[in-house]
């Protein structure tokens, strides 16, 4: 695909705060997507990652049973997107996600290429 397997970015805000993005190919069968805000006086994490509440305990470490695909980790959050979508187009809403956010993500994700094979840091504007 002419880009990488395991990716790690250090974003830095407008308003001068730090945040970190890493992507990877490399999942080992299973789906594991996750949100976590680091702060200083609270943290938060969004995302639970295994499939069952189970998590089994060996001499070689902890155990959780995890979703092996996109359609088995995000079914239900397909399905409340499908809902919600329906639900604005028949009552005349506006998309709470717009072009503009989708602009956004592709202005990261092409930074962080020009990043990647410039090896500078890139500003977004």
């Amino acid at each position: 695909m002419g880009d990488i397997d395991e990716g790690q970015m250090l974003i830095k805000f407008a308003n001068g705060k730090l945040g970190t993005l890493e992507v990877s190919r490399n999942a080992n069968g299973i789906m594991d997507v996750r949100t976590e805000v680091v702060g200083t006086r609270q943290s938060v994490y969004i995302g639970q990652t295994q499939s069952t509440p189970v998590t089994r305990v060996k001499d070689k470490g902890l155990f959780q049973d995890m979703a092996p695909s996109c359609l088995e980790r995000f079914d239900r959050a397909y399905e409340n997107e499908i809902i919600e979508f329906i639900k604005n187009v028949k009552n005349g809403y506006a998309s709470p996600v717009d072009a503009v956010d989708g602009l956004k993500g592709l202005k990261l994700a092409l930074a962080a290429k020009q990043s990647l094979h410039s090896k500078v840091a890139v500003k977004i504007g």
